[in-house]
């Protein structure tokens, strides 16, 4: 059975991008690269559009501002990971958000 739900981490897509970047040896690179593809000009895609929210709360919660539904796996992910996140991060964040909202 899928999951499905209005949350950013309520869907088959956020689950898997998730478990992606738990599981790779370079997750910080993932969230990054998914979040410039997403803040790039044309089209973002409904799996596409999923991963950048996914990787945007990444950067929020290593920021400072986690979500209160992020689960368990992320969590532990950010604790790790969050020294590596900083303003250029969360700048690039907010414009994949900005960008995923507007197309």
């Amino acid at each position: 059975m899928g999951a499905w739900g209005a949350g950013n981490f309520e869907n088959d897509g956020a689950l898997d991008f998730g478990a992606e970047v738990v599981s790779s040896d370079d997750g910080a690179d993932l969230v990054r690269r998914q979040l410039a593809a997403g803040s790039a000009p044309g089209r973002v895609d409904a799996p596409a559009a999923v991963a950048v929210l996914v990787a945007s709360e990444l950067v929020a919660a290593a920021r400072g501002f986690p979500a209160v539904e992020l689960p368990p796996p992320l969590a532990d992910w950010v604790k790790e990971h969050a020294p590596g996140f900083g303003e250029a991060d969360c700048r690039l964040a907010l414009a994949a958000c900005d960008r995923v909202a507007t197309d």
